[in-house]
């Protein structure tokens, strides 16, 4: 019987491909205990988690740089769409912040690592043309956090405890 052929996909060899299934796996890992009643973010994080995996696989697919660039974005955008989300779940008490936190570091790293992507793929910042201005202009100003209170009225709220646990 003929031994099968070692074929390894383009976007296997990425860095990036993995550590996308890393935050895969970890929102995997959540189904099971996630909250009765919160199961709408649940849905969105794994669909956007998955989509940050199946995007760099598209592009790392692609021939063309633009194409390849596209999909990285789109990735792009998912991973920083489920940092969004851990915030609004951990906001509903659907996540502790320990495990916001974990998932926050994968990230990180994530986001990081699509943007040197892009750019690699794009040329980086040195091939493009300085003479036009950008497309969408971002006015530069510190960021400033809001300082939200919770008016009088309402109860002290209490912080979840780390995966379930009693409290300290």
């Amino acid at each position: 019987m003929p031994q099968p052929r070692a074929v390894v996909m383009e976007h296997e060899k990425l860095n990036v491909y993995h550590k996308s299934l890393d935050l895969s796996s970890l929102v995997a890992t959540l189904c099971d205990a996630w909250p009765i009643g919160k199961h709408f973010l649940l849905d969105q994080l794994l669909r956007a988690s998955t989509s940050v995996v199946l995007n760099i696989a598209e592009g790392a697919g692609e021939h063309s740089p633009r194409e390849k660039a596209r999909f990285y974005r789109m990735s792009l955008r998912s991973a920083t769409e489920c940092s969004a989300i851990f915030d609004v779940a951990l906001r509903h008490s659907a996540v502790t912040d320990e495990q916001r936190m974990f998932a926050r570091e994968i990230l990180i790293d994530l986001v990081s690592m699509l943007t040197k992507l892009v750019l690699s793929v794009e040329g980086g910042p040195a091939h493009r043309s300085h003479s036009a201005p950008p497309a969408h202009p971002v006015q530069s100003r510190p960021f400033t956090p809001a300082r939200v209170l919770p008016p009088a009225s309402y109860p002290p709220r209490k912080s979840p405890e780390p995966f379930g646990g009693a409290p300290a």
